[in-house]
């Protein structure tokens, strides 16, 4: 089973308006925002990724022969290292990153795809 995480926000406006005869009036319209991402913790039995919590750097092991393609990322979707055609093994410095979470991207030649989820802590 996969844990789903839930993003959920509600905003609230206050609308002024501004009548004929210089009356404020207001009025309050609610908004909700939900937005849902499947995250699968789990590496595949051919990778193997560690340490997690990190600190200084991750180090990944491919147990089969398949080349790779790792795009790791920050929590924004911004993408701070991209690698094609990787295998065996294969190591990300984040040495200069702060603490928070970032995301390891795996897509292998058949184009199945995988994420993981990495905690920095220092």
């Amino acid at each position: 089973m996969k844990p789903i995480l839930l993003l959920f926000a509600v905003i609230l406006f206050f609308i002024n308006s501004l009548r004929a005869q210089s009356c404020v009036g207001g009025n309050t319209l609610s908004v909700t925002l939900s937005v849902c991402a499947g995250i699968d913790p789990q590496a595949p039995a051919s990778c193997a990724i560690s340490p997690n919590p990190a600190k200084n750097v991750i180090y990944i092991v491919f147990n089969n022969a398949d080349y790779y393609q790792l795009v790791f990322t920050d929590v924004t979707g911004k993408a701070l290292l991209t690698e094609d055609n990787i295998s065996g093994h294969f190591t990300i410095n984040t040495s200069t990153l702060s603490n928070g979470l970032y995301f390891v991207h795996l897509q292998n030649q058949k184009m199945e795809k995988f994420v993981e989820k990495i905690e920095i802590q220092k």
